[in-house]
């Protein structure tokens, strides 16, 4: 009977005291706050706000002190917290919220605003909302992780491009838009693939010139917006002007230059003996057979000569030149030809220079090869100018040479290609 009793006992000893434990573990959990944040959407833009709903609440029977609710997101995200009425929403200082007391059995609602700057970081970011409080002697922390996804234009992508990637492609593109708008002859029949890798070269480039420079706009390291965007397309043209303005005035140049060179039907000789000489500026000891397709099939033969092209109006002109000798002697001159009005001089001599040192300088530029300059200078100065035409290869007097400083011929009255041989001369020689 006593054994039975003391059993009984033990029993009703356990039950009260594991009931006392349970009872402590619920109000010590009990005392512990519910933390509940609410977006009013996940994502954001450039230049954007949304608000964020923070419900803390305190079902337990102890009041909260020291209640602080601290904010971890993306340096260029702003938070404030928005005040009710026409108080002006105030930024939070080290993105943290002191709350203060939180009584028992209360529930605390704050609205917290997060902006986003004209120039933002694209992708999905976690936002960490912690609170800390302290429970009687002890401290706690309650938190709830957010996740907020930050784009352009509300999209993640611009015509398939990723827009974290934008920055390495829109100046590159607007660069070939304007590239291939002034029709640069290397800009046009290229592949698109070809284009977008060039386009991110070129873009890379601008890039880092910018950083080189410190240029914050185009700087996406920092970020990706609406005006940056704008920055680095704006970039992209006035390079493209740049280029295709430079390209545009160097064709042109190059294309006065060449009908400068472009000998026609019926110049005037000695024109077409210079002409002759700018385009074969190392001429040397050689000349030319030309066999015509008339019924005797004549030869002529010349110091240099020049074939066009046919063109879909005209034949093509076959021309040649004789050979030209200088002497020290000087001659009266003729009103010069229109030719050399216009030509720039090559070698300008000093004032007061007597003739011995001018015909020095001839023969520098004879040395080195400087016919056209050598031409110029003689023209110029009046030296005697004589002229050996081109030649008639006849069978029984060998070569016989004409008065003509210059041929021409339309390519259909020549018979194939000018035959090359060894010459004694050169197309400009000095004698005496």
């Amino acid at each position: 009977m006593k054994a039975n009793c003391v059993t009984v006992f033990f029993v009703l000893f356990c039950v009260l005291i594991f009931s006392d434990t349970g009872a402590s573990s619920n109000t010590t959990e009990q005392s512990k706050p519910d933390l509940l944040v609410h977006f009013d959407r996940q994502t954001i833009r450039e230049d954007d706000s949304l608000l964020i709903e923070v419900l803390l609440s305190n079902s337990g029977d102890v009041d909260l002190t020291g209640t602080v609710l601290q904010i971890n997101s993306p340096e260029f995200l702003l938070l404030h917290e928005v005040k009710s009425g026409n108080v002006e929403n105030l930024p939070l200082p080290d993105n943290r919220l002191t709350i203060g007391t939180v009584t028992s059995h209360s529930l605390i609602r704050k609205i917290i605003q997060i902006k986003s700057p004209s120039v933002i970081q694209v992708g999905s970011f976690s936002l960490l909302f912690t609170v800390e409080f302290t429970n009687g002697n002890a401290h706690g922390v309650v938190s709830v992780e957010k996740s907020l996804q930050a784009s352009l234009f509300g999209s993640d992508t611009i015509a398939g491009v990723p827009i974290a990637l934008a920055g390495f492609i829109v100046p590159g593109l607007f660069f070939w838009v304007i590239i291939s708008w002034f029709r640069v002859r290397w800009s046009v029949d290229v592949a698109l693939g070809d284009k977008m890798i060039y386009s991110v070269l070129v873009s890379v480039i601008l890039l880092i010139v910018g950083a080189w420079f410190n240029i914050g706009a185009m700087d996406v390291r920092k970020g990706i917006g609406v005006i940056k965007l704008v920055h680095l397309a704006s970039s992209g043209v006035a390079l493209g002007i740049i280029v295709g303005t430079s390209t545009r005035i160097y064709l042109i140049i190059i294309q006065h230059q060449k009908a400068k060179r472009q000998i026609r039907l019926a110049e005037n000789p000695e024109c077409i003996f210079r002409k002759l000489l700018l385009k074969n500026l190392d001429a040397k000891e050689e000349q030319f057979r030309i066999r015509l397709t008339n019924q005797d099939n004549d030869v002529y033969v010349g110091s240099l000569f020049d074939q066009s092209q046919d063109t879909l109006t005209e034949k093509g002109v076959t021309s040649v030149i004789g050979w030209c000798r200088i002497s020290p002697d000087i001659v009266p001159q003729d009103k010069p030809a229109q030719w050399y009005q216009r030509s720039r001089m090559i070698g300008r001599i000093k004032k007061g220079s007597n003739r011995e040192q001018i015909w020095q300088t001839m023969k520098e530029y004879y040395a080195k090869n400087k016919l056209v300059a050598l031409y110029d200078l003689a023209k110029r100065e009046g030296f005697k100018i004589e002229w050996d035409g081109v030649a008639h290869l006849k069978e029984t007097e060998g070569l016989v040479y004409t008065k003509n400083i210059a041929m021409q011929w339309r390519n259909d009255e020549v018979s194939g290609a000018p035959e090359h041989q060894a010459s004694q001369f050169k197309p400009l020689r000095l004698v005496g």
